[in-house]
């Protein structure tokens, strides 16, 4: 991992940053929305007694399962480097017992296809089990739905 996946997470970050923005907007909409509401109640009606705001729900069963979900997108990531490096190590052990020195500057061509494979197999393996610990997260919640 050699800064090739810098520039993914600096779009990652920026797409974050850009979707939070947005988020915010929206909630802000909401709140002053449940504001005018409630003061168009205060102001056609009088009010005995106390006042039943309407609930506000953030998705129900959506964040109910959320640190499951975290933990095994991060356990599948973990797991897709551990692998990753296994098969890089792997392939470099290969390398050398075919004589094929790396390290040498007239093998620039498979230096260069080396290294580039190895941020292949970094990136799909990362994706690869982030998604199955997604998946697997999702699995898991809809059997405890159902179980309700």
């Amino acid at each position: 991992m050699d800064g090739n996946l810098v520039p993914i997470l600096i779009v990652g970050f920026i797409v974050l940053g850009i979707y939070k923005l947005f988020e915010l907007f929206v909630k802000r909409k909401e709140r002053l929305a449940v504001i005018e509401k409630i003061f168009n109640l205060s102001s056609d009606a009088k009010i005995s007694g106390d006042i039943r705001l309407p609930e506000i729900s953030l998705g129900g069963k959506a964040f109910d399962f959320w640190s499951l979900r975290l933990a095994l997108l991060l356990i599948g990531i973990g797991l897709g480097c551990l692998i990753a490096y296994f098969v890089q190590f792997n392939t470099l052990s290969l390398s050398k017992q075919l004589f094929i020195d790396i390290q040498d500057d007239n093998n620039w061509h498979f230096k260069h296809e080396f290294y580039e494979m190895k941020s292949i197999i970094y990136f799909a393996c990362i994706t690869l089990f982030g998604g199955a610990g997604l998946l697997s997260a999702y699995l898991i919640e809809l059997r405890q739905i159902k179980k309700k």
